[in-house]
């Protein structure tokens, strides 16, 4: 497996959720994002039994504050490459 965390600044969190979320104050924005953080840190922990925010628990960690989506998807696409080389020809052929 590649495990990926993909992370970004608290500010530039809480500005997507009010650009993409346009019903929420900046108020309600910065209590969703710390809920959904805090919600997805459970989840980590509890099902992966490890800190979320150590980053040897990850083979790859991407912020996306600087990087498009799509520059952050092929950083995915060549990391799994380089891990699993074996798996080059298949995947090559499903994107």
């Amino acid at each position: 497996c590649l495990r990926v965390r993909i992370t970004a600044p608290f500010t530039t969190r809480v500005k997507n959720t009010l650009k993409y979320d346009g019903k929420r104050t900046k108020l309600e924005a910065v209590e969703w994002v710390r809920h959904i953080e805090s919600q997805r840190n459970r989840f980590i922990r509890q099902y992966f039994g490890v800190n979320p925010h150590n980053p040897w628990n990850y083979d790859l960690v991407i912020s996306t504050d600087q990087l498009t989506l799509d520059q952050a998807a092929n950083l995915i696409i060549q990391a799994y490459l380089i891990k699993f080389p074996q798996e080059k020809k298949p995947l090559a052929n499903k994107i």
